[in-house]
């Protein structure tokens, strides 16, 4: 399918367009915004065209952009920390750094371990992924999570203990749950992902 090479078409402008995560400009620098904005969104429109065979509607918007083709609309929204793709196959939402927090509605299966501090977050259709870090060592999570999941009901389908890294993967029903624990500059990094299979 085309889409996806168009959203990565349009990914890397709309970070080109943002500056990369600059800080704002100025009410005055803003003012010479519009002109500017659609120069790059007349350049971005013939390129996405290109990949498109010619049938791609391009528009900025309120700091979002906007796709349309023949397969369908999207629209990305990029900001500081902030990453969206919203189209009619769904919604894929990415939060990190300062921005990273447990939105609600978040998969219950996915916990952070106590007082972790959440580092990413990610939502999709099939599923999601909770990024945390803890100062706890890496043995003492990857035994919290080994309890937690087995007390909750689900078979353990892998466990992976390696210096540098420790995996678990779990499954219940439609979901199977993966488990990365890393240790990181003195600190530990917990990954957990997600999936359903929605057949």
């Amino acid at each position: 399918m085309q889409r996806w090479s168009l959203l990565i078409s349009g990914i890397a402008c709309l970070v080109l367009i943002s500056g990369c995560g600059c800080p704002r400009k100025s009410k005055k620098e803003d003012d010479a915004g519009p002109v500017a904005s659609k120069i790059a969104e007349k350049l971005m429109e013939h390129a996405i065209k290109k990949s498109a065979d010619g049938d791609a509607d391009v528009q900025i918007k309120d700091g979002k952009l906007q796709i349309k083709t023949a397969e369908g609309e999207t629209t990305l929204d990029y900001g500081e920390g902030k990453f969206e793709i919203q189209s009619d196959e769904g919604k894929f939402s990415m939060l990190s750094g300062e921005n990273a927090k447990i939105p609600e509605g978040f998969p219950d299966e996915l916990q952070p371990y106590d007082g972790a501090k959440v580092v990413q977050v990610i939502t999709h259709e099939k599923g999601a992924m909770l990024g945390t870090e803890t100062d706890d060592s890496a043995d003492d999570v990857f035994a919290h999570y080994q309890e937690r999941f087995v007390a909750d009901g689900w078979t353990e389908q892998s466990s992976v203990k390696m210096p540098a890294m420790k995996m678990l993967i779990y499954q219940k029903d439609d979901a199977t749950v993966t488990i990365n624990v890393v240790p990181y500059e003195g600190k530990t990094r917990v990954q957990q992902t997600l999936t359903r299979d929605l057949r």
